[in-house]
């Protein structure tokens, strides 16, 4: 009988937000995921990192409750904030008008809410499109866009799929510095899917490293670099080891 693989200690003094037990799904015929036991803590942040297909957007969908599951998910999240691969922004909205809906919508006042949304295009190159509409934007300037609205929601859990897939590696590096000095102020919850092993190692506590399909959760890796994090964090001694230990894994499930 499956049991539960042993949870680190590293996380003893924080709640459990999410609890995933013995999860497994199938598209018709096909399985996808695989008795999937994972727990998301608070307060923390979380990466999935895996091979291409392998069911990383399928299991931050379910998380979203995006997609119905039978399996056992047990919960204590009250609003959750969930950018997709390709961050969708209203096309009837300027991009500054995107920005300030989720601040509105919680209630700040309109000339508040355009002044903080007007920082936030400033600070990331994207001042001067303010009152330009998706459709005449660059996929990465809707990218970015869609991204900066998602953080603004300022919900308890935040889900993130690929957030800067589409983006140049300058803003790249802007936005994931940008997300450590907001996370450590604000103390959010994320659930980020990536490629890039360098982004999750930098931006993560733990990483969750799932295998080719049938996928399963092979392990959890805490990443026991200091924080805050920063540009020298890259350079840590433990950086390239973590990496290495990731990759290693990776190739094994092929």
């Amino acid at each position: 009988m499956l049991k539960r693989p042993l949870q680190t200690t590293f996380y003893q003094n924080q709640g459990i937000l999410i609890d995933i037990e013995g999860l497994n799904f199938y598209y018709n015929d096909l399985q996808v995921l695989k008795h999937i036991y994972l727990q998301v803590y608070q307060r923390e942040f979380l990466s999935i990192v895996g091979p291409s297909g392998c069911g990383k957007t399928t299991l931050l969908k379910i998380l979203a409750g995006l997609i119905d599951t039978n399996d056992r998910i047990n919960s204590k999240v009250s609003e959750i904030a969930y950018m997709p691969q390709k961050g969708v922004l209203f096309e009837w909205k300027t991009l500054i008008s995107n920005l300030m809906l989720p601040l509105m919508i919680k209630g700040k006042n309109k000339n508040l809410a355009y002044q903080k949304a007007r920082k936030i295009l400033d600070d990331f190159g994207l001042g001067q499109f303010k009152d330009y509409y998706p459709s005449q934007l660059s996929g990465g300037m809707r990218q970015r866009g869609a991204f900066l609205r998602t953080m603004l929601i300022g919900s308890e859990l935040i889900l993130l799929d690929e957030p800067f897939a589409a983006v140049d590696e300058i803003n790249r590096r802007k936005l994931q510095l940008w997300l450590i000095s907001l996370l450590e102020r604000y103390r959010k919850t994320v659930v980020l899917v990536t490629h890039n092993i360098e982004e999750a190692i930098l931006l993560s506590d733990r990483i969750a490293v799932m295998s080719d399909k049938p996928s399963t959760i092979m392990k959890t890796i805490v990443v026991d670099i200091p924080k805050p994090r920063n540009l020298d964090s890259l350079t840590h001694p433990r950086f390239s080891s973590l990496e290495k230990a990731i990759y290693e894994l990776l190739g094994s499930s092929f």
